[in-house]
């Protein structure tokens, strides 16, 4: 009998959606120091109807781009932390409560993390298959595992002996 379990669920992390939202504002707030001192003393002085409208309306836009990508999207996910966002299983990888993806149509599955200076911006999953053009991806940066994590799960099920899968159809992780 084999000592690995059935499924392997990764959930949201409550210290990663923290600290995701505190870079969040930490970035907003310097998005605002930027746009004030770029504002010359007659500017801030002015009311905004004085300030050319493209200036305003791309500050705007930026400013509420950064507003949902670090601040409401994260604290939605404060609803879903008893749901598993991933599970590996020896049936494959179930992507958000959908069928598992079966371990022989998986070409390929990692963990990348997009960031600048030490600093992440965002982590995805990503799972290219053999039957879709386009990889499957999820956004990680709230999801508790590391990158070193979630490919040690992904060794251990794909290559468990308990599970239906044809021969000579190798995963390959980056």
């Amino acid at each position: 009998m084999s000592s690995i379990p059935d499924q392997f669920h990764f959930y949201y992390a409550k210290r990663k959606i923290f600290f995701t939202v505190l870079r969040g504002l930490i970035f907003l707030a310097f998005f605002a120091l930027i746009v004030r001192t770029g504002l010359s003393d007659s500017e801030r002085e002015a009311p905004l109807s004085r300030i050319p409208s493209a200036q305003l309306w791309f500050a705007l836009f930026f400013f509420l781009s950064l507003l949902l990508w670090f601040i409401f999207r994260p604290l939605s996910q404060l609803s879903k932390l008893s749901r598993p966002i991933l599970t590996i299983s020896r049936d494959g990888i179930a992507l958000k409560g959908c069928p598992p993806i079966p371990w022989d149509t998986i070409q390929r599955c990692h963990f990348a993390s997009v960031g600048y200076g030490g600093i992440t911006v965002y982590s995805v999953i990503r799972i290219k298959t053999s039957s879709a053009f386009f990889p499957k991806t999820i956004l990680a940066d709230t999801v508790g595992i590391s990158r070193i994590d979630f490919d040690k799960q992904c060794r251990i099920y794909a290559t468990s002996p308990n599970r239906n899968r044809v021969p000579g159809t190798p995963i390959r992780q980056r």
